[in-house]
């Protein structure tokens, strides 16, 4: 399957299983990473029996950073969820979403939400570069805490696509 555990999406196991198969959450390298070992169908609010809010990390290298303004854009979808979405530690956008059983129970319907965020193009840097998805309020890291956006362990976000562009605008 194209991301791991996506060929049987619909069993609960697979979701309860998270954090044995990424204890220490998906932490994707472009250019290293393959999508169907590093990166799972979803992303869980929380580890079930875990009160910490996951956060997945988007790892990438620029020689320099490209001309115009970075547009981050992601089509996804997801249950109950509120994702903080950060470039290099600095919030850049938040999304939210509501009913969406698409992705963990096979239903034929739910929310497909398209997110254009712009920031500032001083947010990225040459050399390594991570875009971060977190269901918490602070990165881990930070010093400051990292109080859950939304506590609810069914809570969770899928990804259609996540893209990284310069807008020439």
């Amino acid at each position: 399957t194209e991301f791991r555990n996506g060929g049987n999406f619909h069993i609960w196991e697979n979701y309860l299983r998270y954090g044995k198969d990424f204890p220490h959450g998906v932490n994707y390298i472009i250019g290293k990473s393959t999508p169907a070992r590093d990166w799972n169908y979803l992303q869980p609010a929380i580890v079930q029996g875990h009160h910490t809010p996951t956060t997945w990390n988007i790892d990438f290298k620029l020689k320099k950073v490209p001309a115009g303004s970075p547009v981050l854009t992601m089509v996804c979808g997801g249950r109950y969820a509120r994702l903080n979405v950060f470039a290099n530690g600095h919030r850049i956008g938040q999304i939210h979403t509501n009913i969406g059983l698409q992705y963990v129970r096979t239903a034929p319907y739910g929310e497909l939400i398209i997110e254009n965020f712009h920031f500032p193009r001083k947010l990225l840097k040459a050399g390594e570069n991570t875009v971060s998805l977190s269901f918490g309020s602070a990165l881990p890291g930070t010093g400051k805490p990292a109080r859950q956006v939304r506590a609810n362990w069914t809570s969770f976000m899928a990804y259609d696509c996540i893209r990284l562009s310069m807008s020439q605008r």
